[in-house]
């Protein structure tokens, strides 16, 4: 059975298949779904997860640093170009931050 995944709802994968959203980066868990305060697959819940992407549209804790601290520096991020760059990326492991 296909899933869409809990935490962006941008991504369709098969049910307990393991597979990474290239979108978030939330790896399909089940277990996690049914019981989202546990911490499971990915190392934190699903409850964070969800509210770290409602906020930077990313769940990855080192994106999100470089986030923060670019916005810490006073530059403008734009948070869907940062997204569509990390879509465009993910194969080679590496996000960079675009200025809005």
């Amino acid at each position: 059975m296909m899933v869409v995944c809990p935490v962006c709802g941008r991504f369709e994968c098969e049910e307990d298949s393991g597979d990474v959203c290239p979108v978030c980066g939330w790896a399909e868990d089940p277990v996690q779904v049914r019981h989202p305060d546990w911490r499971g697959e990915n190392t934190i819940t699903l409850n964070e997860a969800k509210k770290r992407y409602a906020e930077y549209g990313t769940i990855g804790a080192k994106k999100i640093e470089a986030i923060k601290k670019a916005q810490q520096s006073g530059k403008k991020i734009s948070r869907t170009l940062v997204l569509f760059f990390y879509d465009l990326t993910l194969p080679f492991g590496r996000v960079s931050l675009i200025e809005g």
